[in-house]
């Protein structure tokens, strides 16, 4: 069988928030409630990550940096290398001995795991009683110990890569030169039995389909655009992205180009309407766009008119969201994912919001800025 992947893992159920992506694993403190929209929005950053000081700068945004106790381990051609800090630590289940650990540790800890291929992350928790020993790919789940293999033996394979009866063998012939077997999309999942660990299974990058060449420049498509790198399901990536965020498949031709915007966030209003944010909306009790723009609009309930006609303004700007509160006259609160408080945006000024964040209007309406996924 073909494998799919340098290394596995598995996981026995627990309290602590593991974040898989094809390259990279992230463990954090129990998550508290109302943790849904930011967890969403942190894997998606886990899958983006290039490299563990890029994972680590796109973490440290969401003050994650200042987390007691946390835990990352991330595949480079050279091995593993990881980041712990408080209770995580870092174990050669061989040896019992531990490689990593956070212990005291005030900011970051990166320790190079050179050729160790086999490790464990202890939490420092209890793990469940009498739970099974889980697989996992990529996503998100609740763990106390994870357990990494990339030896060898350990890889992930998957028999749909191999030919089937109804596809003939791609191997070279006598006449013909070696041509590589076309990879399908890569596996959700491994039909091999798990180790005997008492600990996590992670799969590692998948394998790219190679790209047909390219056709040369294209004319750009009509309405907004954006530069991206596109995977080779079609995906728009931003920019210098490795591992698609929608399909987890390696990006093999990073070069940018312009697509069309691709939706950044699905606005939610608290009475059930909604709009795609892939140009401006503009969000009020009778919104009304300028002559000659091209907006969407959001019409939210406001009984009293406590919500001026055209109240704010919710832009892409590339790949991040901007929202303007257009003068209204009661203000807009802006609470940032994951946070229980927000603070009033300044008028007329656009503002960098994430995922998960929800601007509070006035007359108990509100509008979250949701993943369009």
């Amino acid at each position: 069988m073909t494998a799919v992947g340098q290394w596995r893992a598995t996981y026995v159920p627990g309290d602590w928030l593991v974040l898989c992506g094809p390259a990279s694993v992230v463990v954090l403190e129990p998550p508290g409630e109302g943790w849904t929209p930011l967890v969403a929005e942190l894997w998606q950053q886990v899958l983006a990550a290039r490299s563990m000081l890029d994972l680590a700068e796109r973490l440290a945004v969401y003050g994650l940096d200042s987390m007691p106790s946390f835990g990352a381990l991330f595949w480079t051609g050279e091995g593993m290398r990881s980041l712990v800090r408080g209770s995580v630590s870092v174990v050669d289940p061989a040896t019992e001995q531990v490689v990593a650990n956070g212990e005291g540790i005030q900011t970051w800890s990166e320790v190079g795991l050179g050729e160790l291929r086999t490790v464990r992350i202890d939490t420092g928790s209890a793990a469940v009683p009498q739970t099974l020993q889980l697989p996992l790919v990529v996503g998100a789940v609740r763990a106390s110990t994870l357990l990494l293999d990339a030896e060898e033996e350990a890889r992930v394979r998957s028999p749909q890569l191999e030919p089937t009866d109804d596809e003939p063998d791609r191997s070279a012939t006598e006449d013909e030169p070696t041509q590589p077997t076309e990879p399908m999309d890569p596996p959700t999942a491994t039909t091999e039995a798990l180790p005997e660990a008492d600990t996590a299974l992670l799969t590692v990058p998948p394998v790219a389909p190679e790209l047909e060449p390219s056709p040369g420049p294209q004319p750009p498509p009509p309405g907004p655009t954006v530069e991206a790198t596109v995977c080779p399901h079609g995906h728009p990536n931003p920019p210098g992205t490795r591992w698609c965020h929608d399909c987890g498949v390696g990006i093999t031709d990073r070069r940018p180009r312009r697509v069309a915007q691709p939706v950044l966030a699905l606005l939610r209003c608290s009475d059930g309407t909604e709009q795609p944010v892939d140009r401006t909306v503009l969000v009020g009790r009778a919104p009304a766009a300028r002559v000659g723009v091209e907006a969407r609009l959001l019409t939210v309930p406001s009984p009293d008119h406590d919500i001026s006609r055209t109240h704010l303004q919710v832009t892409p700007e590339g790949w991040r969201i901007l929202v303007t509160d257009l003068h209204s006259t009661n203000g807009t609160v802006l609470v940032p994912a994951g946070a229980r408080s927000g603070h009033l945006l300044p008028p007329g000024e656009p503002v960098p919001v994430e995922l998960g964040s929800v601007l509070e209007l006035a007359e108990g309406v509100s509008v979250l800025v949701d993943s369009p996924r």
